[in-house]
């Protein structure tokens, strides 16, 4: 329940009804475990309200250190059959940021938090949608290795993300490389990056691997639970349509649960971005 939850009580024959009031557009949540929930009224809503928080990261990053790190959404190539829709609302919002004449591109690197080894979909569209837009510097955009084994790839992406210069990525209090940010959306089914449901890649947290091997039929190197919490920021965007979203929503803001891999993303500043259809389930 957010700490500053409320409830209006009416006071019938002798007795008290609590009564419930879902999140309103604008409603701004703190929970009990340190997580921020933001709500906003709809979709053009969401993509300014990133879009800021990335600036605002950005900013900060490189007026600190130099430079910028952020991971965003990869995984899901066409045999998988998930929507874009998530990695599309975040590529749209960073594409925004290309009018910020303060925003100095040059000093950003990108990162996916997966990609099949058989296609570069997450790279393409993140070209196609915000990294060509804004100038990303070529050498700063870092997709996944494509066309070796999947132990490999994933390998060769940890030793990447290792090797970073201190201004890109600092080191988090576990040892662990630490995203500037992690800008990921979750799936009607509680997915975030490639982590799954009750998955075997999320009986690796605690292990302190950065990059982990999908090899099933469909091969794929993903970022790992630890990876993405030891983000100095994570964000995490969830926008309504599908039935269950709003259901999912509600799992995910309570216990962490295997059953619902975004409800276990706890870097040491996490914020939800929600509609307010996916916020439906959420008391204020």
């Amino acid at each position: 329940a957010a700490s500053g939850a409320w409830a209006q009580r009416r006071r019938g024959r002798g007795h008290s009804q609590v009564v419930s009031v879902a999140a309103a557009a604008g409603s701004q949540l703190s929970l009990a475990d340190g997580r921020e929930v933001r709500v906003l009224e709809d979709r053009p809503g969401l993509i300014a309200a990133v879009a800021a928080e990335a600036a605002s990261a950005a900013r900060a990053a490189v007026a600190e250190k130099g430079a910028f790190s952020i991971c965003v959404p990869g995984g899901f190539g066409p045999a998988d059959g998930k929507a874009a829709d998530g990695a599309t609302l975040i590529g749209e919002s960073l594409a925004t940021l290309a009018k910020e004449a303060d925003l100095d591109f040059s000093k950003w690197h990108v990162f996916f938090t997966g990609e099949r080894l058989d296609s570069e979909d997450s790279y393409l569209l993140a070209k196609k949608l915000w990294l060509d837009v804004c100038g990303i510097p070529a050498e700063q955009v870092h997709p996944i290795p494509q066309d070796i084994p999947a132990e490999g790839a994933a390998a060769q992406y940890t030793a990447e993300i290792c090797m970073q210069d201190e201004s890109v990525m600092i080191d988090s209090p576990e040892g662990l490389p630490a995203l500037d940010m992690l800008l990921v959306d979750m799936t009607a089914d509680g997915v975030v990056g490639r982590l799954l449901p009750n998955s075997p890649e999320l009986e690796e947290a605690g292990t302190g691997k950065v990059i982990l091997p999908i090899e099933d039929e469909d091969e794929a190197a993903i970022a790992s639970l630890d990876f993405m919490n030891a983000a100095r920021c994570a964000v995490i965007v969830a926008e309504g349509g599908a039935p269950e979203m709003a259901a999912t929503v509600s799992l995910a803001l309570k216990d962490g649960s295997s059953g619902c891999p975004a409800s276990l993303v706890r870097a040491p500043k996490t914020i939800w971005m929600l509609d307010v259809q996916s916020a439906s389930g959420v008391e204020a």
